[in-house]
């Protein structure tokens, strides 16, 4: 895979926030097969000093946050684990989303003391309104001693982007 880097996205509902994966190789380790990738948090939002001066019509959507995790050892059999339930809950139809809420957690790091890589779907609080039918993906990470966690809202749509990167990736990486 070295020479065919993979990536994909998943966006949020609003389009100011996305996390990136790229995924650049595959390591057998302890019988496991992990997938080195590195993964890219963008967040966008109004210029503040224009927004704060008073210029608020002139105020432009920039890039307010950035943070990149490049040597992230993921699992691939938790990335087909949170493919799975991400497809199912897909086909939940648009107007049984509220009865049914994504719910989930995938630790997806290779369970070393240097990494740990968390994805978390289901609401929250952190974020202040959850539309309707919508919901919170929260990411928690451990890399080099630096630990933090991003939130942020995605609905079906989003959902769905990610899942057929997830698929595409999962499907071209299959051992005969």
């Amino acid at each position: 895979m070295t020479q065919n880097q993979f990536s994909f996205e998943l966006p949020s509902n609003s389009g100011w926030r996305k996390t990136t994966w790229k995924f650049y190789d595959v390591i057998q380790f302890e019988n496991r097969r992990l997938f080195a990738t590195e993964v890219i948090f963008n967040s966008s939002f109004w210029n503040y000093a224009a927004s704060i001066s008073g210029k608020f019509k002139d105020a432009k959507l920039v890039e307010d946050c950035f943070l990149k995790l490049p040597q992230l050892s993921l699992v691939e059999w938790e990335l087909e684990r949170l493919y799975s339930h991400l497809a199912k809950w897909l086909q939940t139809p648009l107007s049984l989303l509220e009865e049914t809420p994504l719910e989930y957690i995938a630790d997806l790091t290779a369970s070393t003391d240097d990494q740990f890589f968390e994805m978390k779907f289901g609401i929250t609080g952190r974020n202040n309104i959850v539309p309707r039918g919508q919901t919170e993906c929260t990411i928690s990470y451990k890399a080099s001693g630096i630990s933090g966690e991003i939130s942020y809202i995605v609905d079906q749509s989003c959902i769905r982007i990610f899942a057929e990167g997830l698929e595409k990736l999962l499907s071209n990486q299959r051992q005969p």
